[in-house]
């Protein structure tokens, strides 16, 4: 998949934004901080996996509810497609494609589209920015982690990095770093423990046979003792319900004899005495409110007559009003008008002053004709700003061309000196590193030469001591020669007893005994002559090797003087040397001394010649910006001949000389707006003079002093106030007035009703007339008690029949009932159960420890299952020591195994960021590698020396990371994922040279088919690919 376009109609910083993408696969964006690059890279991620829920692009989004949206233009399999994605709010946004056929949904045309690869994979390889490489957290990550560090082992490696983990804890399982909580010293304590129990006997069956005899007999007598009981708590509780019930249920029936016989007073309303009185009381209190307003009426009247108000007043209260407003507003002029004729004469020496601080050859007309507007300020500081940017940027260029000159001729300097005493001019260099390696190489062959020539020479050695021991033995020892001696006599006289007895026993006889005389003789013989032909023969096959090794060692030593005569080897070293030179490795030594020196020379002055191009270039470059630095200078001149301003290079004095400028301008603004300040009060006063004068003369008063117009206006205020407030008394005494008979009036309406309220009240109670109501009230009274009594024992006789619902009574049992039996009864049954619960819990007592020792009897299985348990813990015992032991030697195994692994084989995807690191690095750090079964990385510079990855440089450490991150890259397009790689301002950490080498490397990884973007906002990084040919 490859991106070739971009479009976005808004998304963050972003509208209407349209961008094609280069075909060659790199696309560099250059812009400032905060110019959308990460924004840019976001939306990317946004359109092929979804926009994030939490939208930090832009936190007022959610307040507008904007939508997000844009598309991508790819390339897949040949053909043209735009993935468009629009979101509004929170979700992840509507997907859609342009191109795909028919039929096939967009879902499988994404996953085909990203290769199966899901968001968090794509960030954590695909898009790369500075945090990425400044935090190994991103190469721990679970994704990552196992294509970087696992799989890439292969089956083997992953299990070598799985056994020492799965051995250790085995091990620690079993025995334990102190032995607790493992397993093996839990099964020997519990070992012990069993066999302890096993020891002792069983004494218990008797025992539960005798228990089970008492509790039968327990039973049987605590049943008899409970029915009793029974019998007797009913007896009690139908006696104690009696006298409960018999009290109520003799007041109810008193309460219904006494109702027959009292009158019915059910039409008259239970609160009617209170509303009686109620209404009486309200009677007499709207009697007297009713009489009261109507003597505040007559009161209103007189004072209405006595109010008097002045009609030329009351003609002219409008403009009275309007210049007692203006009077406020311009009472303070005259103090106001002395302060600023004052104030406009320190100004003026104010600015007279600063005048004459700008120069003798300003003027008032020159400081007028200064243009101060913001706009001419924003080009002084402008011209100002560029013209210092231009100057510090050519001093500081001119300063690092400088230090880069002189560092280089040092170098130079310290290179040819180091040179000179090899005797190799730099132009011959390289000629000189080769035959270097070559005396190297021809040295190391005549030092191999003659270590042979010295083990030929030590084997020879070794012959002649071994001969020298063979010719020291004597034959053979005495006691062998006596055993001998005694088989020769033993056979001598076998052969004597064989003759003897042929010739006295017979033929058969003497022939056994010759044959035994025979065999004795020739066993001595053959013992004899087999000892001394072996020596012989190793003594003459010892002289045979001797001679052959010193032939070979002489040949080596003639062929090592005739080499090292023919390759010249002593006029390359300048001296002679010896063959126990070569035997020591001096020489050898010496010889990889110059050639590394030559080498390290060598690569020096190949950086060397590098610095040289590159100061060219920079010549090249100050240059340039020293006529930049002269079009600056002459526009700053311009921009300040245009603003009225003397002429000078030095930008600190002309911005303090415009800052004084602005100064008396501000001075000289001042001094006339305070001017033009004074002149309008003055102006605004006398209009006002004026104004109370004419309305004097309307409302016929001539004697005025309107002189002071302050005083006449405020008397003729004081005058408007008297007769508004007499014009508002008359105006609140008419309203009261009416108010008042009003309310007279309802009070009547109000008295009429309450007087007929009472009378329909009287005649419900039976009577006319109020003092008739007493005798009646007395007998409501009675009735009304009564009721409430025979209420109160019938809810408690209610509760009582509801609380034993199992107990019915009879009426004639409650005639019947006689209270004072009650007591004698129930303290002849309370002491019959008080006797019968003493004898249970006796009973219950003997009965639960009868019960408790028959159950842990019952339970008490310990004899059996402590046999079984010990039988098992024995075979868990036997089958952990030979997991131990079986443990202890998979653990030595796998180790060793581990070690041999480890050296062979390294994952294949740090094999393949090698050449990447290379390439950043510029050669000085050859290999990365990793320790089997831990997620550590080390690197082995040109010195042979291991470096971990934590120890290395902020800007060393990030070129490792982008080379794993390139390798992965690699990884994943020739495995079929082939998604386009974002790497954001990841060289900012990067010197000169490693840029240029990271730019190379880049380069070099898009022309192998990989899409690249890369984002940045350092100019001198963008401007090293478009020297490349790669416009950003």
């Amino acid at each position: 998949m490859r991106i070739t376009g971009i479009e976005i109609d808004r998304f963050g910083v972003w509208q209407d934004f349209k961008q094609p993408l280069h075909r060659s696969g790199l696309t560099v964006f250059y812009g400032p901080n905060e110019a959308g690059k990460t924004t840019l890279l976001r939306f990317i991620r946004g359109v092929l996996y979804g926009f994030p829920s939490d939208d930090y692009l832009n936190p007022r989004k959610k307040l507008r509810r904007e939508a997000q949206s844009g598309l991508l233009r790819v390339e897949h399999r040949g053909r043209e497609y735009e993935v468009r994605r629009t979101a509004y709010g929170d979700d992840a946004g509507l997907l859609a494609v342009d191109g795909i056929p028919s039929g096939e949904s967009t879902s499988a045309f994404m996953e085909d589209l990203l290769a199966a690869t899901d968001e968090k994979l794509f960030e954590s390889v695909f898009a790369v920015g500075l945090p990425e490489l400044q935090q190994f957290a991103t190469l721990t990550g679970d994704q990552v982690a196992n294509h970087l560090y696992g799989m890439t082992l292969g089956p083997q490696g992953r299990l070598l990095m799985e056994l020492p983990g799965r051995v250790d804890s085995e091990l620690q399982r079993l025995i334990g770093a102190g032995g607790d909580g493992a397993v093996i010293p839990d099964l020997l304590k519990r070992h012990e423990e069993l066999s302890r129990q096993s020891a002792s006997g069983i004494r218990l069956r008797d025992r539960y046979r005798e228990l089970l005899r008492k509790k039968s007999e327990l039973d049987e007598r605590i049943g008899k003792q409970r029915e009793r009981q029974s019998r007797l708590q009913a007896n009690l509780r139908g006696l104690s319900y009696m006298e409960k019930v018999h009290p109520p249920w003799n007041r109810t029936r008193e309460c219904r004899l006494e109702l027959k016989q009292l009158p019915d007073f059910s039409a008259f309303p239970a609160d009617g005495v209170q509303r009686l009185q109620r209404l009486e009381l309200d009677i007499d209190a709207a009697t007297k409110t009713r009489e009261r307003l109507l003597d505040e009426v007559s009161q209103i009247n007189q004072k209405l007559a006595g109010i008097r108000i002045d009609p030329e007043i009351r003609r002219f209260s409008g403009a009275v009003q309007m210049l007692s407003e203006q009077r406020v507003m311009t009472q303070d002029f005259e103090p106001r008008i002395a302060e600023l004729e004052t104030l406009a004469a320190s100004q003026e020496r104010d600015l007279v002053e600063h005048l004459a601080a700008l120069g003798r050859n300003w003027s008032l007309t020159r400081l007028d004709a200064v243009n101060d507007s913001p706009e001419a300020n924003a080009s002084f500081v402008q011209a100002a700003r560029e013209y210092q940017a231009i100057l510090g940027k050519t001093q500081r260029m001119q300063r690092r061309y400088k230090r880069a000159n002189g560092a280089c001729r040092d170098r130079e300097l310290a290179l040819r000196t180091e040179l000179q005493d090899y005797g190799v001019a730099t132009e011959a260099l390289d000629a000189s590193v080769d035959v270097a390696a070559q005396r190297l190489d021809q040295l190391a062959d005549l030092s191999r030469w003659h270590s042979e020539a010295g083990e030929l020479h030590h084997r020879t050695t070794t012959l002649d001591q071994q001969l020298e021991r063979l010719h020291l033995r004597h034959g053979l020892p005495d006691w062998i020669y006596g055993i001998l001696t005694w088989f020769t006599l033993a056979g001598v006289a076998l052969f004597i007893a064989g003759v003897y007895a042929a010739v006295t026993t017979g033929w058969i006889v003497g022939l056994i005994f010759v044959v035994l005389s025979l065999f004795s003789a020739g066993t001595a013989w053959a013992f004899k002559t087999h000892h001394e032909e072996n020596l012989q023969q190793q003594i003459a096959e010892l002289r045979d090797l001797r001679l052959a090794n010193e032939t070979e060692r002489r040949n080596l030593l003639d062929h090592i003087a005739a080499y090292a005569e023919s390759c010249g080897i002593r006029e390359w070293m300048g001296r002679e040397f010896s063959l126990q030179e070569l035997n020591d490795g001096e020489l050898l030594t010496l010889a990889a001394r110059r050639t590394a020196d030559l080498q390290r020379a060598q690569t020096d002055y190949r950086r060397i010649l590098q610095v040289r191009r590159r100061l060219s270039a920079s010549r090249g470059r100050l240059q340039i910006q020293q006529r930049d630095l002269a079009n600056g200078r002459k526009s700053w001149c311009q921009t300040l001949a245009h603003l009225g301003l003397d002429e000078t290079v030095d930008v600190n004095a002309a911005v303090e000389h415009w800052k004084k400028v602005i100064a008396a301008r501000d001075r000289r603004s001042k001094h006339l707006a305070t001017r033009e300040q004074s002149q309008d009060i003055r102006l605004g006063y006398e209009r006002f003079r004026k104004q109370v004068e004419d309305l004097g003369r309307r409302m016929q008063r001539p004697k005025l002093n309107y002189a002071s117009p302050f005083e006449v206006v405020e008397t003729w205020e004081r005058e408007l106030r008297t007769a508004r407030d007499a014009s508002l008394e008359r105006k609140r005494l008419r309203q009261q007035h009416a108010q008042h008979r009003r309310e007279a009036a309802d009070w009547q309406r109000k008295l009429d009703a309450l007087e007929e309220n009472r009378n329909a009240l009287l005649s419900l109670a039976g009577v006319s007339h109020r003092s008739q109501l007493d005798q009646r009230l007395e007998l409501m009274e009675r009735r009304r008690q009564v009721e409430i009594m025979l209420e109160q024992s019938t809810r408690e006789l209610e509760h009582l029949v509801k609380s034993e619902p199992d107990t019915a009574l009879v009426e004639d049992e409650l005639i019947r009932f006689n209270p004072n039996d009650v007591a004698g009864m129930a303290r002849q049954y309370a002491r019959e159960l008080e006797e019968i619960e003493l004898a249970l819990q006796q009973g219950f007592e003997q009965l639960g420890t009868i019960k408790q020792e028959l159950k842990s009897l019952e339970a008490d299985r310990r004899g059996t299952r402590t046999r079984r348990e010990l039988a098992q813990v024995e075979g868990e015992l036997r089958s952990a020591w030979q997991s131990w032991f079986a443990a202890s030697l998979a653990s030595d195994a796998v180790q060793d195994v581990a070690t041999q692994f480890e050296q062979a084989n390294q994952p294949e995807m740090l094999a393949a960021a090698i050449p990447f690191l290379q390439k950043l690095t510029l050669g000085k750090y050859h290999h990365l590698w990793t320790p089997l079964g831990r997620k550590h990385l080390y690197v082995d510079d040109d010195s042979g020396e291991s470096r971990p990855a934590e120890k290395l440089s902020g800007g060393t450490r990030e070129q490792m990371v982008l080379a794993i991150r390139l390798a992965m890259v690699k990884a994943f397009a020739n495995n079929g994922i082939e998604l386009p790689m974002v790497l954001d301002d990841v060289t900012v950490n990067f010197d000169q040279e490693r840029s240029e080498a990271a730019v190379e490397t880049l380069l070099d990884f898009t022309r192998e088919g990989q899409q690249l973007l890369v984002f940045t906002s350092h100019l001198h990084y963008a401007q090293m690919f478009q020297r490349r040919e790669v416009e950003p």
